[in-house]
Formats: structure tokens, sequence, C-alpha cells
């Protein structure tokens, strides 16, 4: 059963307090649906931080929820640290990052533009307009024109990194274990994942693609809210800084490092320039060959 926007954001205004109890239920729902055969993906990022600490917090046996980390072998050494920290049983990826780059090509600016082009290079049938939305349509058209120098250039582009140093090895998990994943992943994160989760209904989904994302409703915000009322030593790399204000003992948290963690090669949420970079150093003859265009794309380009 499917959500509408509105119903979306009415969960999504409620105050973070609420949300934090609102979240408990569903983990308790989606452990006793599968009498406790579940397991949390634990990135060591804030998110799954947040959620860990919620878990944790939670009475027995909820708060004995096994934390899993999926090792992509390329993260920040201080989300090493935090894994450690908090236990987590460790799972590596069978390949290095190197090795999935050359199998199924280099992540850049966002998950949708990547598979975009992934399927513009590849000619894939959906990428000649057949039998897609106006609104894909629109969105294939703009990336044909903002992104053309690379869609042309032997630089392949794909969204499928996550999906082999990560979804892979957690699905080999799961079916190894008979456990199901609870994810700490924000539906305003992307497009993708609120279409997910308007698509789903819940936070919970308990046929075809089992998993539970109890945080799906909270604003980054939110997450902020939580760090700092509780004082969360999370990973360095955020360079979190939690204030005390007033007679109120009002607290707040700033990231003056990083907003996300994630692969220290990967290139979503890096723009343009950084795309510009990795062309340049992967494909230099294509570039020389294309300097006016090349040296002509703005990161505000429309």
């Amino acid at each position: 059963m499917s959500m509408s926007k509105k119903d979306f954001d009415s969960k999504y205004k409620c105050s973070p307090r609420d949300k934090v109890i609102m979240t408990e239920i569903r983990v308790e729902e989606f452990y006793n649906h599968f009498d406790g055969k579940v397991f949390l993906s634990f990135s060591g990022g804030k998110d799954s931080q947040v959620l860990g600490e919620i878990i944790r917090n939670m009475k027995s046996p909820y708060n004995d929820i096994e934390f899993v980390f999926f090792d992509t072998h390329n993260e920040n050494k201080s989300v090493y640290e935090v894994v450690e920290r908090y236990g987590a049983t460790i799972v590596p990826s069978p390949l290095l990052p190197q090795q999935v780059i050359e199998k199924v090509g280099y992540p850049l600016f966002n998950k949708e533009v990547a598979h975009t082009i992934d399927g513009l290079q590849r000619n894939l049938a959906w990428t000649r307009e057949g039998g897609i939305s106006l609104r894909a349509k629109e969105r294939l058209e703009n990336v044909k024109e903002r992104y053309s120098l690379f869609i042309n250039s032997p630089l392949h582009i794909s969204d499928g990194c996550c999906n082999e140093l990560k979804k892979k090895p957690s699905i080999k998990f799961q079916r190894e274990t008979g456990k199901y994943p609870i994810l700490a992943t924000l539906a305003v994160e992307s497009f993708l994942r609120m279409q997910a989760y308007l698509r789903r209904g819940a936070c919970n989904s308990f046929e075809g693609k089992i998993q539970s994302t109890p945080l799906a409703f909270w604003s980054k915000n939110d997450i902020l809210w939580y760090i700092a009322q509780n004082d969360l030593k999370i990973a360095d790399c955020y360079k979190a800084k939690i204030t005390t204000h007033g007679l109120l003992n009002n607290k707040t948290c700033e990231l003056c490092g990083v907003d996300q963690t994630g692969c220290m090669f990967c290139g979503f949420g890096k723009g343009l320039d950084y795309a510009k970079r990795v062309l340049k150093s992967k494909c230099p003859e294509y570039v020389e060959e294309h300097r006016q265009e090349f040296d002509s794309l703005q990161e505000d380009r429309k």
C-alpha cells in the first residue's frame, strides 16, 4: 500500500522526540515479525550511529540486535574506530574498490545521473525513450544535454559500486544467516529513496524486498538534534561541534567536516569539478581533444 506525499509530510513534521518513539515501535514490529532474525546494517556514519544508539537504549531483547558492517576496504579511519567501538560484525567485500570500478564503472555526480549515463553509454533500450514516463524522458534529455562530454568519453560511469561493495555482501549475509536488514536511510536523502519509500507506504516491508527503514521520515536536522542531545561521539571525519546555549542548556550540533561518510573514492555528491578531475586523470587524451568543451563546463550550468 503506497503512501501519499501529504501523509509523509505529516510524519516528517513530528517532533524529534516523537520520532524516536515512532522509530522504536517500528524496530519492535520488525524484530517481532521475524522472531529476532534481524540485524542493523551499521555503516559507522552518523545516521546508522543514531539508529544504533536508539536500538541499544531499547529494552531487551531489542537492544541485543546484531550490528553488521559491510567493509568496502576504503572507509575513513575514524569510521572504522566507530565500528570497533560498537562491536559490529565485520563482513568484508570480496572485491577491492579499484576492481569494482573496473568492473562496473566510476561513481560520479549522484546515483540517478550515474545510472542514466551508464544506460546511455551502453545504449540500453530505455535510453532510446521507449516505454518510459514523461518525467523520465525529461530527466533523460537533461542528462544528455548537461553531461554529453562524459557520456561520449572512454570513462565508464555507473551507479553499480554500492551493489558490488555492499548490497551483494549484504544479500549473501542474509542468505547465510536468515536475518533481515534494518537500514538507517532517510527518505529525503534522494529522489529515488523518497519514491521507494512512498511506494512501500511504510518503514517496514514484510514481503518482496524485506527490510526496515525506521529513520525514513527523519530529517537531517533531526539526526543532528539527537547527536547533540545525547552528546554522541561520532566519527572524527565529521568534525562535529556540539554547543550548549543559554540558561535552558539547549544543545545544537554543527558538522565542520564532511556531511556524510562512505567510500573515500566515491564521487557521488562531490560535484562537477571533482568529476572533471577524474575525467582528466583517467582520459587525458580525450580531454585534450575536447579542451574547449571541457574548460567551459561550469558547476551551475543548466
